[in-house]
């Protein structure tokens, strides 16, 4: 199981991502600024579509890595980590 947050494969596929600057964030939809340093909000961060405790083992999966803002990984994060489009849970079955 992987535990760090920056292995090899990690980067790698970063890196992929930030040379090929063709996704727009896939969280809110808007262009990543590619260039912009990392602490800027509309920075390019990968992040994981199944969040990163919950799934240890999609950690590291392609299919699992999305281009994405910096602000939204965070508020994503802060939302638990789920964002399935569903809105609010009505009834409790």
């Amino acid at each position: 199981m992987v535990t760090s947050r920056s292995t090899r494969k990690l980067r790698k596929i970063k890196a992929d991502y930030r040379r090929d600057r063709i996704q727009p964030c896939m969280r809110c939809g808007r262009d990543i600024d590619y260039d912009a340093p990392p602490e800027d909000p509309d920075a390019f961060n990968l992040g994981h579509i199944e969040d990163w405790e919950n799934f240890p083992d999609l950690r590291e999966d392609p299919a699992n890595l999305q281009a994405e803002h910096a602000h939204c990984g965070k508020s994503a994060k802060q939302r638990h980590g789920r964002d399935n489009g569903l809105g609010m849970q009505t009834t409790t079955w």
